[in-house]
């Protein structure tokens, strides 16, 4: 559904009940919030997930669709939300505490995401959680972020991670 512009929140209401789904790239679909709160109730297995440039979004969406009680909470291992605005570090927390088997985040172009997501994806919970290690991370444009950063990257704190974008 990549770049329709036509899918909108009802839409995400009937996918939500597709039992055999595992991928849905959303990307520049014009989804709010409540969309994501449907497939954050919904039973579908999504273990791939884009929303990329979906404006709409906010961290509360993001909250909506990993605390709604849904099987995407236990099956999401792969989450693109680059290029949207309304993501900062906020959303990063909810990711990194409620997105049990996420192995790969893309969060480029988010803005207003800083050192302190950062510090949020290395926390104890991950760090003693083998199930939980990212191994693909990217950064990159993400002019909230310091060198410090950079430095938090380092083993042993990211010791699964195999793939990381920075620019």
């Amino acid at each position: 559904l990549s770049g329709c512009r036509s899918v909108a929140d009802a839409c995400l209401s009937s996918v939500s009940f597709i039992n055999t789904l595992n991928t849905l790239d959303l990307s520049g679909a014009d989804v709010t919030d409540s969309g994501l709160a449907f497939l954050g109730k919904g039973n579908s297995p999504i273990a791939r997930l884009c929303l990329r440039g979906c404006k709409r979004v906010t961290n509360e969406g993001i909250s909506l669709l990993l605390n709604g009680r849904g099987q995407i909470r236990k099956t999401l291992s792969t989450l693109n939300i680059g290029g949207i605005r309304g993501i900062s570090d906020e959303g990063i927390q909810t990711i990194s505490t409620a997105a049990l088997a996420l192995s790969e985040l893309s969060i480029r172009y988010c803005h207003s995401v800083t050192d302190a997501s950062i510090e949020e994806l290395v926390s104890e919970n991950r760090y003693q959680n083998d199930g939980k290690l990212l191994r693909k991370l990217d950064l990159c444009h993400c002019i909230g972020l310091s060198a410090h950063s950079l430095e938090t990257l380092k083993s042993p704190y990211f010791r699964a991670l195999q793939w990381l974008g920075v620019g």
